[in-house]
Order: C-alpha cells, then structure tokens, then sequence
C-alpha cells in the first residue's frame, strides 16, 4: 500500500487524482510554488516538480523536511475535511450493517470494528484541535518570504540591517527559528549564497547563523565608496522618473551618513540623463523626495505621449 509520501513524491499524475484540491495545494505551498490553476494544473505543477528533483537527486530530501515541517508545526488535519471524513464513515457503518442479515454474533464484525476504530480517532483529532483552537499556526507563504530583500554581499550592502529586517518580517509572521533560517537562506545572492553554499551550510541553528553570517559581512562601506558607488546609478532611457527616483532614493538611504532631503533630491536630479527633463524636475523646488516624485509622476505622462508620437 502506497503511504501518503509515496504518494505526493509520486513522478506519474494519476497517483495523485485522488487527492483534494486542498491537499495539492498544501504540497505545492510547502515547496514554494504556485497555488493557482485547476486541480489537473496543481497535479501537473507537483509532479514536474517531483520529476526535476528526482533527475537532481534530492526527491529524498523533500520527504525529510515534510517530516521534519510535520513535527515543528505540529499540524492538525483540516476541520473540514475531518468533518467530511467522518461523516463517510459513518455511512460506511450503516452500510455494514445493513449487510448483515443475520443477527449480530458475540463479538462485533471486524469490518465495522475498524470502521468504529478510525471513527473515533478521527473524532479524538477534532476535538484536540478544538482544544487547541487558541494556539497560533502560521504557514509561511512564499509571499512572506519575498518580503525580505535579497541580499548578495556587495559592499553596498549592511549585513546588521538585513538581518534586523527578517527578524522584523519573523516577528510579524510568527515563524519558528527554523523557518527564519530557510526563508533568510532563499533570499540570498551572489557572494553571499556563495557563502551559504560553503560555510553557512554547515550552521542549522538561527542563532549561530546570523553570527556566522554578520562576522563575514559585517565590513560596512566608507563614505568614499558609497560616493563612488552612488554616481555609478544613473537614470536608463528605457526607465521612467518615477521608477529611476525610487531605485535612486532607495540607495541613498543606504549611505553610512545621513544625506539631508535638499541634497538627497540634488544628487537624484542629477543623474537624470536627459537634460530637458532634469531641467523640468529642478524648476520645480521640491522640498521632499515625495514632491519630486509627484512632478516626476506628471512628466512621465508627458515622456509617454511624445514616445508614442515618434513611433507614428
């Protein structure tokens, strides 16, 4: 008999019809990807899935850390679908005893037995999770996730405000140390996931983690080279003002200083490569980046219509 593992490592799509479309779609949120489509779409997403880890080698892990999810969250099944179940078997128990013609022998028909035996487990499982309805269960999403920036280890980056931001971002979302640990993990880049993948791999605690972690990129930039860095970002052609003054602001908030509104606006108008929009955003005397961004806003309307003339 297949077990419930067996089934969801499954690499063919009718092992997995007989599942709910709630049950696909926990699977697929426990692998981070997407919970949107039909049932044969969820079926096809965890079984392509199941299929490039099995080519990788790692379809074994997966059943390890479903095991592991299992005994951190201590999950309860479903309300619902324990309602449903066992509402089913009690039809079976009327059934079964519809069967038997005979009067009733000593000793009770096993097939009922059993039935009864998994009816009452079933009923003990809701009311422990009835029980236990004050207590806080959080599933981490994959959007969740994607709140925290990723990370590459430039020197732009400051290693002690990342790691406050996915404590901030745990805190919210109630997620054990286990799981801030994975999550900070899927959202590193560059060097540093190249750490991860030679160093921090070899740290599973939270804790002893972030130290590694903060120790090796703790080297916060100079002045100097936050200057250097900051010119380097000019405004793209194919950008609009807005986006170009969002992305500029947001990395000069990252200076070891901090940079006052009028020469924050100065240094974003001034990266601004075309010149007749940089004159349109200086005339203004914007006192606040927002400000900026809301002539920016009217400006682009304005770069929108002349692109479209010249391609008529």
């Amino acid at each position: 008999m297949s077990t419930a593992t067996d089934i969801l490592n499954s690499l063919e799509q009718h092992s997995l019809h007989n599942l709910t479309i709630s049950n696909l779609k926990n699977e697929l949120r426990f692998r981070k990807l997407s919970t949107n489509g039909n049932k044969i779409e969820l079926i096809s997403c965890i079984v392509e899935d199941s299929n490039e880890r099995n080519n990788e080698g790692t379809l074994n892990d997966l059943t390890i850390f479903r095991m592991q999810s299992q005994k951190n969250d201590g999950t309860f099944p479903d309300k619902t679908e324990l309602l449903k179940e066992i509402e089913s078997l009690r039809k079976q128990v009327e059934l079964l005893s519809n069967r038997l013609r005979q009067p009733p022998p000593p000793q009770i028909d096993p097939s009922i037995a059993a039935v009864l035996a998994t009816l009452i487990e079933i009923q003990k499982q809701l009311l422990d999770r009835q029980t236990n309805q004050n207590v806080i269960q959080i599933t981490s999403t994959n959007d969740t996730a994607n709140l925290i920036q990723i990370f590459k280890g430039d020197i732009i980056d400051n290693a002690f405000e990342w790691i406050k931001e996915v404590e901030r971002i745990s805190t919210l979302a109630h997620w054990s140390n286990e799981l801030k640990l994975t999550n900070a993990i899927s959202r590193l880049s560059g060097s540093a996931k190249n750490w991860q993948l030679t160093t921090g791999k070899n740290f599973n605690d939270w804790t002893v983690w972030k130290t590694a972690f903060a120790s090796r990129f703790k080297r916060r930039i100079t002045m100097q080279e936050f200057l250097a860095h900051q010119s380097e970002q000019k405004m793209k052609h194919s950008e609009t003002l807005v986006d170009y003054i969002y992305a500029k602001d947001a990395l000069l908030e990252k200076a070891p200083f901090t940079i006052p509104q009028q020469d924050r606006i100065s240094k974003v108008i001034g990266d601004v490569t075309e010149e007749k929009w940089q004159i349109a955003l200086a005339t203004q005397n914007s006192d606040t980046i927002e400000e900026l961004i809301d002539r920016a806003t009217s400006l682009d309307a304005i770069r929108s219509v002349k692109q479209e003339n010249k391609k008529q």
